[in-house]
């Protein structure tokens, strides 16, 4: 595992118990909603940032299968809900403006805070 995809678990492990004192485990914050099957994202996920009261976390991945409107190779940033288990693509176009996910013409997006 790449050191900055272990960063987001190590920081998350933090911020779980923090959040939840029943929770002693670390998750993996990277992975695809629970209704999408939950798979771990199939590259390099890094720059966590977590919410003060530990339910939410965004990150930058170059994952492609964390989002059906994720297609390209660029960093994009996503938000992880820890309560409902959903991750959803934060840096992408208004749905007005068609939703669409950065790409090589739109650019990359990171460092969520």
């Amino acid at each position: 595992m790449r050191l900055r995809s272990m960063l987001c678990l190590l920081i998350l492990g933090s911020a779980a118990v923090a959040a939840n004192a029943a929770k002693d485990e670390t998750e993996l914050v990277s992975r695809q909603s629970a209704a999408d099957g939950g798979a771990g994202g199939d590259r390099e996920s890094d720059n966590p940032a977590i919410s003060a009261d530990g339910r939410y976390i965004a990150f930058a991945s170059r994952a492609d299968n964390l989002s059906a409107v994720d297609i390209a190779l660029q960093y994009d940033v996503f938000v992880r809900d820890m309560q409902t288990d959903k991750t959803v693509l934060a840096s992408r176009q208004s749905v007005a403006e068609g939703g669409t996910a950065a790409d090589r013409v739109i650019g990359a997006s990171g460092r969520p805070s």
